[in-house]
């Protein structure tokens, strides 16, 4: 079991099981009767889950919104059309304190396939505020810029 305490920024791992009854869980006066491992990951390198890609998508949405033009004469959609999408990579940061990921887009084409179009955010977040979110570099093709509204 994974348990991420946002506020503190911190994570605890447990050791819970066995699955799908376990015989080691929380108890009512808070602790626990498995002991938490040692050296838990930094809070900045845990996995992103499902609320974390809710809270980057409004982000994504508006500095795609920027894109249309670029998208529309260079792909004939634009991310609000739903044939661009976009995926990410690991790690997310090499530095401690850090959170940065990669996001590269892709366009659907006809017969199920996916097709990279040269488009990638780094999107800065660090935190646990989506609020101080960011994306803080673009790169279109083979060209770097600071923010989506100057490729």
């Amino acid at each position: 079991m994974v348990v991420y305490f946002g506020a503190e920024e911190e994570i605890q791992i447990y050791k819970v099981g066995p699955i799908p009854i376990p015989l080691s869980y929380p108890i009512p006066d808070g602790s626990m009767t498995a002991e938490p491992l040692p050296d838990p990951p930094a809070f900045n390198k845990r996995n992103i889950d499902s609320a974390e890609y809710e809270a980057m998508e409004p982000i994504i949405e508006v500095a795609m919104a920027t894109l249309d033009d670029l998208c529309l004469e260079s792909y004939g959609s634009t991310y609000a059309d739903g044939l661009i999408t976009w995926t990410d990579s690991s790690p997310r940061g090499i530095e401690v304190g850090r959170r940065q990921t990669w996001l590269w887009f892709l366009e659907y084409k006809d017969g199920y396939y996916i097709r990279p179009i040269g488009l990638e955010f780094l999107f800065d977040h660090h935190g646990v505020d989506p609020n101080n979110w960011s994306i803080i570099s673009v790169w279109q093709s083979t060209s770097r810029f600071v923010a989506p509204h100057d490729t």
